[in-house]
């Protein structure tokens, strides 16, 4: 688990945080559960697609639309969100 670098949180948060994650680990849980589900980004989706995808099964110019439709459109708005946040 990290919780970023000495600086960026107070030593007791820090181990507020440490004891919350332990608590979890130790009734059962998976601490790195939430970050599998919540961790991918409308963002990566959309790259991996259009590598994936668009690059290698459709026409350049197509690939080209598609990427230029996600950065002026989709991108600006939803590039941090969750991709299971979308419904």
């Amino acid at each position: 688990m990290n919780l970023g670098p000495p600086s960026a949180l107070p030593v007791r948060e820090a181990r507020r945080r440490a004891a919350q994650v332990l608590a979890g680990v130790l009734a059962g849980g998976d601490p790195s559960a939430a970050r599998k589900t919540e961790g991918v980004t409308v963002a990566a989706l959309a790259i991996r697609d259009l590598r994936e995808h668009a690059e290698t099964k459709k026409k350049p110019s197509s690939a080209a639309r598609d990427a230029r439709n996600l950065e002026l459109h989709v991108l600006p708005v939803l590039a941090s969100v969750p991709s299971l946040k979308i419904q």
